[in-house]
């Protein structure tokens, strides 16, 4: 991502209207669960012992444990293998998936890390732990000069999280847009662009200033408010290496990406991107879920060039994707992936205990069964072609 990319995709959307929400809305995930079980009329409770966790209940059978972010139709496998990037960019490569090439370093093998560094000098590379999810210990933009800040920041993080096997991915650094899309039980849907922590100038302002004032825009926004933009060294380092400042006046509709790292935590903006997208990207992000074996509902991250790609380059596929991102964009249009997620778990639970009939199956629930059995067939098929792979390369 580099403020080129971000003026035009800001160009492209300025007409889509700035969506505002009412004070009171449920940001965190469980209550949003219970909000949407309620219009399922699905029955459910608060388990006593953990907090984290809905006891959902039928009348059929024993009650589903809904752990918060963690959804019903994902596997421990799935989440074994998506848990572990790496391992994700395997499947994806033995499935012929387009994703960017790279390598995995363990701590003791930093002399190796730099020799990759070094023999690419004119790529820029994305550094990140291999076990850890919502950007932390990720870095942008990382060569020979900044490799070991870097190395040594990401590794301090996994230690401080109490990662067991801590590894970082070194890959290379796709430019574009960092989209979002959903996947839930073989329909891509909702998709979002994640614009990293940024500041337009005026002509007139400091960066310090546009800091200030753009917080105050996030204010009113009940998600975002959370996350302000903040003033810290890797702002500071990063604004360095641009040759700017703090103080620095940005020319009139000159973009400034602030940090080097791009989550929620560093000011993280979120555009809902559904109706630009073409539906090739929508079949990429089904074909890396289709990919995955145990995976059912996941966020697929893309980068894509721009809003008129007809391709982009799967980076990762989350099986614990901040769904609040769908909920709660700064533009476009509102969907509700946990909704979705349920209606499709209880068509599940009935068709399973046969009571699931056909006098009573709505036109809805025919297109998600349809859905969901070609999404299955494709899994399938995919799956073993990924195995094949798997035997010859190591067999």
């Amino acid at each position: 991502m580099n403020e080129k990319i971000l003026k035009i995709f800001f160009n492209e959307i300025t007409n889509d209207e700035i969506l505002d929400y009412p004070a009171d809305i449920k940001t965190d995930l469980l209550e949003v669960a219970e909000e949407e079980l309620t219009d399922l009329d699905i029955s459910f409770k608060r388990n006593n012992t953990k907090k984290n966790v809905l006891e959902v209940y039928n009348e059929s059978s024993n009650p589903l444990n809904y752990v918060k972010g963690f959804y019903p139709n994902n596997s421990n496998l799935g989440r074994l293998i998506c848990k572990d990037k790496f391992l994700t960019q395997r499947f994806l490569d033995f499935s012929q998936i387009k994703t960017p090439k790279g390598k995995m370093f363990t701590p003791e093998k930093y002399k190796e890390a730099e020799k990759f560094i070094n023999d690419n000098p004119d790529i820029s590379f994305v550094l990140k732990p291999v076990s850890m999810s919502m950007s932390l210990g990720t870095f942008l933009n990382v060569n020979k000069k900044n490799l070991k800040s870097s190395w040594i920041e990401s590794f301090n993080i996994q230690s401080k999280y109490n990662i067991k096997k801590p590894r970082v991915l070194i890959q290379e650094q796709i430019a574009g847009l960092e989209i979002r899309i959903i996947v839930i039980e073989g329909k891509a849907s909702s998709a979002v662009f994640r614009a990293p922590g940024n500041v337009c100038g005026d002509g007139k302002n400091t960066i310090r200033n546009l800091i200030h004032i753009k917080n105050e825009k996030r204010n009113k926004h009940n998600y975002l408010r959370k996350n302000p933009l903040k003033i810290n060294d890797n702002l500071i380092e990063n604004l360095e290496q641009k040759g700017l400042t703090l103080d620095t006046i940005l020319p009139d509709g000159e973009y400034c990406i602030l940090y080097s790292q791009s989550s929620i935590a560093t000011g993280r903006e979120v555009y809902e991107v559904s109706k630009y997208l073409n539906e090739n990207i929508y079949k990429q992000a089904l074909d890396s879920v289709t990919a995955i074996p145990g995976a059912h509902t996941a966020g697929v991250d893309i980068f894509v060039e721009n809003l008129n790609s007809l391709e982009g380059t799967v980076i990762e596929v989350n099986l614990n994707p901040a769904f609040q991102l769908h909920y709660y964009p700064m533009t476009g249009t509102k969907s509700a992936p946990i909704y979705d997620v349920f209606e499709s778990y209880d068509i599940d639970r009935k068709m399973l205990s046969g009571e699931l009939k056909l006098k009573n199956l709505s036109d809805k629930d025919f297109e998600v069964i349809k859905d969901r059995y070609k999404f299955l067939y494709n899994k399938e098929k995919e799956i073993s072609k990924a195995f094949r792979m798997f035997l010859r390369t190591y067999l």
